[in-house]
């Protein structure tokens, strides 16, 4: 496990990228984002820069597998000894014998052919991310359900 880097505050990293409402020309559907998240610091010892794209493309998957005028929470907690950093969205669901391959470079889900333009890479780049940061990533979904995808970062005090 490699965990360097400088303090981060986790409930922070949205600033730069805190508008997740995502507005396709061509099938015209938005996705609102709510975002909780306490007031007080959450810090881990990580790649802020690494940490932020995470984020962001947890947040762009959700979006662009959403359902139309879908909904995206976005949570950031303390869990134990860690920040647990979670991502549900409104939209179709994946099917249980999808979820092993999840992670896997361009995996497409089926029944998302028709519902925003998932590269496939999206959440590959970010378990890869995650692991040297001493996480992995989490998913809870169904057809037909709403998907979660949380991952919890250790906490971290700065040397």
């Amino acid at each position: 496990m490699v965990r360097k880097g400088e303090p981060t505050v986790v409930n922070e990293l949205r600033r730069d990228g805190r508008h997740y409402d995502k507005r396709d020309d061509e099938t015209q559907f938005v996705t609102r984002a709510i975002l909780a998240m306490p007031e007080s610091p959450l810090i881990v010892i990580g790649d802020e820069t690494r940490l932020k794209q995470v984020l962001l493309n947890l947040a762009s998957n959700g979006a662009k597998c959403d359902r139309d005028d879908g909904r995206l929470d976005l949570t950031v907690e303390r869990a134990g000894d860690g920040v647990s950093v979670s991502i549900r969205d409104t939209g179709v669901g994946i099917p249980e014998e999808s979820l092993d391959r999840l992670f896997q470079r361009f995996c497409r889900v089926p029944g998302t052919e028709n519902v925003g333009r998932p590269s496939g890479l999206g959440l590959d780049i970010a378990k890869s991310l995650v692991e040297p940061h001493g996480a992995d990533i989490n998913v809870d979904s169904g057809v037909g359900e709403e998907t979660t995808l949380a991952t919890t970062l250790p906490l971290g005090i700065a040397d």
